[in-house]
Formats: structure tokens, sequence, C-alpha cells
């Protein structure tokens, strides 16, 4: 009996023993330190290469210093997604630039900490869509790079909390489509590059609520359509409008109707035109290689036309 009992006790222990081996260090294992490459207490950025992180990483980063510094760099890395912990660690940050790092997600999660951010790059990654509320912690953001990702969609609420953002890049993505409230957040926006996607239609209202916007560039997409009121913005008479610069160029028109949009300078070469209607708050017009035979205008008592440029139609 008692050599039984043996057998059994040892059993046990043998068991508990083999569990405790397989667990323990495996949580520990994920946990990766990185060090920034540029030290010392008067640098103000933080570089760091050759940084891998995937699902199974815990990365830890630390740098001298860290409260000084204002911009972090990484180059030559491999990041899934946007990490935490590197807001965590870097508290103070003013500019994160991530470009080139294979960044595939933005967890709703990753900016809470990033108070103080204020430009963020994430351009040339392989981002895919932008979901609500990913870049929610980041309030102070003024400008907000994502050129060339994969990005075929954007959920009307992804950019809820950005208030204070100024520049908005999007270029060389796979938009075909925007709800008209995607950018209804940004009260602050003056700058929109959505140019070299696959945009088919602008829809009435897409910069509705965008007050301050100077500069919207649609040039290079698949743009075969403008709904009548897509360039009005709500509470603002058209001629109170801030636009400077819509470029429309390279697209795919055949007709259109800007009867209510006042813009200093206007785009709209290599396209197909036909017929053009205008508002009488375009400084200048650039239309050259379209086949326009009709150009009117809503109002010629008050046309402001400075420059109407129609070579090769």
């Amino acid at each position: 009996m008692k050599v039984k009992c043996v057998i059994y006790l040892t059993l046990l222990y043998c068991v508990y023993c083999t569990t405790a081996a397989t667990t323990t260090p495996s949580s520990s294992a994920n946990k990766i330190h990185y060090r920034c490459t540029t030290q010392g207490y008067y640098y103000s950025e933080a570089k760091f290469s050759n940084v891998i992180i995937d699902e199974s990483t815990i990365p830890l980063f630390t740098c001298d210093s860290t409260s000084q510094k204002q911009t972090v760099k990484f180059e030559m890395s491999s990041i899934q997604e946007v990490p935490k912990k590197l807001f965590d660690t870097f508290s103070n940050l003013l500019v994160a630039n991530f470009t080139r790092s294979g960044i595939k997600y933005i967890n709703r999660y990753s900016l809470d900490r990033a108070v103080n951010l204020q430009k963020l790059d994430l351009s040339s990654n392989a981002i895919e869509q932008l979901n609500a509320n990913c870049f929610s912690g980041a309030t102070a953001l003024l400008e907000l790079n994502l050129s060339f990702n994969n990005i075929s969609s954007i959920d009307k609420l992804a950019f809820n909390t950005l208030l204070n953002l100024i520049l908005l890049r999007l270029t060389g993505n796979k938009l075909r489509s925007l709800d008209n409230k995607v950018f209804e957040p940004l009260k602050s926006l003056r700058t929109i590059y959505l140019n070299s996607n696959e945009l088919q239609v602008i829809e009435s209202g897409i910069i509705a609520k965008n007050t301050k916007l100077q500069f919207f560039l649609l040039q290079n997409n698949h743009i075969n359509m403008v709904e009548e009121r897509a360039f009005l913005v709500e509470n603002l008479e058209a001629s109170s409008s801030n636009l400077t610069i819509v470029s429309l160029s390279n697209n795919k028109l055949t007709k259109l109707n800007l009867g209510t949009i006042k813009v200093n300078q206007l785009y709209l070469t290599n396209n197909t035109l036909e017929a053009l209607h205008l508002s009488p708050w375009i400084g200048t017009v650039y239309a050259e290689n379209n086949i326009i035979s009709n150009v009117t205008v809503s109002d010629v008592t008050n046309m402001q036309l400075k420059t109407l440029r129609l070579a090769n139609n």
C-alpha cells in the first residue's frame, strides 16, 4: 500500500513539474526588449532599428531620458500593429514615424496613451481598413499620414476623436467609395489628400462640416460623378467658403455641375468633360484636354471668374 502511495505522489509531482516548465517560461519569452540607437539626455529623437513585433510579442522599449524624447522613428522594422507599449514608455511624444514598418492594423487601444502626439506617419504600410475610433486617445493629433497603404474601407467613426487634425493624407490607397459623414468629426481640417485612389462618386455632403477646409485633392481617381452639393459646407454661404484648391484632374468626368461652389482654383484637366456649369465664385478653372462644348455660369452678374483655360477641347 505504501509503495502505491509513493508511486502516485511521485507521478503527481512529475505532472506538476512538467506543466510548470512548459507554461512559465512561455510568457517571459514573449517579452522582447528594444533599446533605441540614439542615446543621451540631449537627443530629442529616439530611433529603433530591426524591431520585429507579431501577435505573440510583448515589446518593451527603453532609451535614456524617455521623458525628454519628442520624436520616435522606426527603421528596417516589421511591426504588425501600432505598439501601445511605445506610448506607455514615451509619454511626451510629439512625433511618431512608422513608415515602411509592415503595419497591418491600428488597434482600438493602440493610441490610448498618445495624448500629446501631434504627427503620426503610417505611410507605406499594409493597412487595409480603418475601424471606428481607431485613433482614440490621440486627441492632440495635427497631421496624419496614411498614404500608400492598402486601405479600401474607412468606418464613418474612424476619425471620431481627431477634432484638432489639420492635415490628412490618404494618397495611393484602394478607396472606391467614402461615407459622406466620414470627415464630419474633423472640425479643424485644412487639407485632404485623396489622390491616386479608386474613387468613383463624390457624394453630396462629403465636406459639409469641414468649415475650415482649404485644399481638397481628388486627382488621379476613377471619378465619373460629383453630386451637385458635394462641395457645399453647411451653415456657410457659398460665397463664404474657405476652399482654395479643388483638384479633379485625371478622372472620368463627362458632366459637372458646380453651381454652388466657391473656390479660388479648380483643376479639371484630362477628363472627358462635355459640359460645365460653374458658380460665380470660382476664380480660375483649368479645364484643358477635355471635349467641352458648353460652359454656363449660374449667376453672371456676380461672376468672379478671372481665368478659364480650355486648350485642347
